[in-house]
């Protein structure tokens, strides 16, 4: 950027990488001959200096061309410094959460270009088992999940393929490398977590696909008794007497909610004020110490 063409011409390619960024100056040299040997296209990412001496990250796609009866080298480069800017800032963020964020290079998640810390808090396994295996997590996926997580995977990718933009959503359960949560047979804790898609397109191709995996046991466990709590009390309405509906309230609360101490309050029009109408034996026993 910012070169007239015959300085351009004059420096080449080596002229303006940035070597002290891990780009020689022979650098040029290595990508032509990387693509002329085979005859096929090549991609690669590359730092260079701008006339006014800034950094830019340019994406360079290299091929073969015969030109005028001669082999010639025909490439494109693309600034990207913008999308480096915000993947700088992502990992930057991905360091300091508790969740687990991943970068692919394609929505295909055939190739991990990033994975934060937070897999091996979650997964319980190394992070550069990536480097060999872009779908490592999947082994940890409960088998009775794994199934349908793949075929939401692959709905995934076709609807991008549409142009589908996300946020494709999935919630599942994952048995993490954890022998320390195991149980008494040696059986691996269970997770539940959820993982939150998205595609990043630039000109309207797909250059990356980012997802984002989070720690959901404990609300999914809220859940669960919340719709356990409600199973117990659906028969509220047809109870014997006011009283019996509030002494079974109190007791789903103890056994579905776990919760100690716990008390249903009744409103006494004749008084004009709260009256206890059902407690559980811990509530109870506070407020004979209270009384005392």
């Amino acid at each position: 950027r910012g070169y007239a063409r015959e300085p351009l011409l004059e420096r080449g390619i080596d002229g303006i990488s940035a070597p002290e960024e891990g780009y020689p100056r022979d650098g040029g040299a290595e990508i032509v001959a990387g693509v002329m040997a085979p005859g096929e296209t090549g991609e690669t990412e590359r730092t260079l200096v701008t006339a006014d001496g800034d950094r830019v990250w340019v994406e360079v796609s290299a091929s073969p061309a015969e030109i005028n009866g001669q082999e010639r080298l025909l490439s494109v480069a693309r600034d990207v410094t913008e999308r480096r800017r915000q993947e700088r800032l992502l990992r930057e963020f991905a360091e300091r959460i508790d969740a687990v964020i991943a970068i692919y290079a394609s929505p295909a998640m055939d190739e991990v270009e990033y994975v934060s810390p937070g897999y091996e808090e979650l997964f319980g396994r190394p992070v550069d088992e990536f480097d060999d295996h872009p779908t490592a997590h999947v082994e940890r996926i409960h088998p009775d999940d794994r199934e349908e997580y793949l075929e939401r995977l692959r709905s995934m990718r076709a609807d991008v393929r549409e142009g589908g933009t996300g946020p494709y959503v999935r919630e599942y359960r994952i048995r993490p490398d954890d022998t320390a949560g195991a149980a008494a047979d040696g059986t691996p804790p269970v997770r539940w977590v959820e993982t939150r898609g998205y595609p990043v397109r630039e000109g309207g191709t797909v250059v990356r696909y980012i997802s984002i995996t989070q720690d959901v046991t404990d609300r999914h466990v809220r859940e669960r008794r919340l719709e356990s709590f409600q199973d117990a009390t659906a028969e509220l309405t047809s109870a014997d007497s006011p009283a019996g509906a509030c002494e079974t309230a109190v007791e789903a609360a103890v056994d579905v909610l776990d919760l100690d101490a716990v008390a249903v309050l009744r409103y006494d029009a004749d008084e004009g004020r709260l009256a206890t109408a059902a407690r559980s034996p811990a509530m109870s026993a506070r407020a004979a110490g209270l009384d005392a």
